[in-house]
């Protein structure tokens, strides 16, 4: 995905290889783009926020 398309409290989906999350776009921050992972059946969040880079973004955010 490209980082301009991300919009604040936007769900996304974040993949590696080993797993698939939802996640929250909540911003940015100095290290880049701050994700928190969400659960989307209770509607809340359920872990630590992380910052992705822009390259991480599209590699990793759909």
């Amino acid at each position: 995905m490209k980082t301009q398309e991300l919009k604040c409290d936007g769900v996304y989906k974040y993949t590696d290889h080993s797993k698939s999350i939802d996640v929250m776009y909540y911003g940015m921050n100095d290290e880049g783009y701050l994700f928190i992972p969400y659960n989307k059946q209770k509607g809340h969040y359920n872990g630590i926020p992380n910052t992705l880079t822009e390259s991480e973004v599209k590699k990793h955010i759909s």
